[in-house]
């Protein structure tokens, strides 16, 4: 699933390209993703232009000058390709897995494409945009200098499961998944076995540290590529050559003063990748 770092690249190539972009037609597939398309959705874009692309946790979100908001998710498979040279475009053929296809009066097109159909696409007003049932719980964003231990102290506290859980946990902190809490908790060396009430106030602050420092290098390296994720030009990230233990089990720690072995355990369903030796 694209995480933060893969939804901010793609936001920021997209808020480069397809400003001020008016929607001349859309162009829906039979088939439903994880929730059906609202009732009316292209009438209610169609004509207006893209005024910014902004994000919140994992979701994209256009904002349009007649107030409407697309907020878009990206699921486990999804992604999006903008096509603007007319040979692209000419060539073009829609694959089964094209789900939603925006033309502008430009005469490119934006595809987003989703195998799994774990995506899915809604429209809201600018007004309720954050009253939306999909972005009205999500925890703050990690990214923001407002972001502080202070942030997640209290939650913290509260939470008696283990701190990899709290870190998934969209109310607590949105945008993080799996990739990237294992390489967070790793930066922190902190076990993801630990309890999430145990993380006192030092280890709150590293964390925070570890949270902001991993982000931004991956956003720096375009995200991670680890099976259907691609930039929107189609090139890869390549954060993925820069992880610590995610995917490396069996290989030794890349910390010069530890001896141990990257493990791998399935942990409430998921692969976690941690230091037994340096992870306390």
């Amino acid at each position: 699933m694209p995480e933060l770092p893969e939804v901010e690249t793609i936001r920021q190539f997209l808020d480069n390209k397809v400003n001020n972009l008016r929607i001349t037609k859309v162009k829906k597939s039979k088939f439903a993703l994880r929730f059906p398309f609202p009732k009316s959705f292209s009438k209610q874009i169609i004509n207006s232009h893209i005024r910014k692309i902004a994000r919140r946790g994992k979701y994209l979100l256009f904002y349009l000058n007649n107030d409407k908001v697309i907020i878009m998710h990206l699921g486990m498979t999804g992604r999006l390709t903008l096509l603007s040279n007319k040979n692209y475009i000419n060539s073009f053929k829609k694959n089964i897995h094209d789900h939603i296809i925006f033309y502008f009066h430009n005469s490119s097109i934006l595809v987003f494409n989703d195998t799994r159909r774990f995506g899915h696409v809604t429209i809201e007003t600018a007004e309720l945009l954050y009253q939306n049932k999909f972005l009205k719980f999500l925890g703050p964003e990690p990214l923001t200098s407002e972001f502080n231990y202070l942030k997640i102290i209290e939650p913290l506290k509260k939470c008696r499961r283990e701190i990899k859980q709290f870190l998934l946990n969209q109310k607590f902190i949105a945008g993080l998944g799996n990739i990237y809490v294992s390489e967070i908790l790793f930066k922190s060396k902190i076990s993801p076995f630990n309890l999430a009430n145990k993380i006192g106030k030092k280890k709150a602050k590293n964390l925070v540290k570890s949270i902001k420092y991993i982000l931004v290098q991956a956003i720096k390296a375009g995200g991670s590529t680890l099976r259907d994720y691609r930039k929107i030009d189609g090139s890869l990230g390549y954060f993925q050559f820069k992880w610590k233990v995610y995917s490396r089990n069996g290989q030794k720690c890349t910390r010069k003063s530890c001896k141990g072995v990257i493990k791998k355990v399935i942990q409430n369903k998921r692969a976690t990748y941690y230091c037994s030796v340096c992870q306390k």
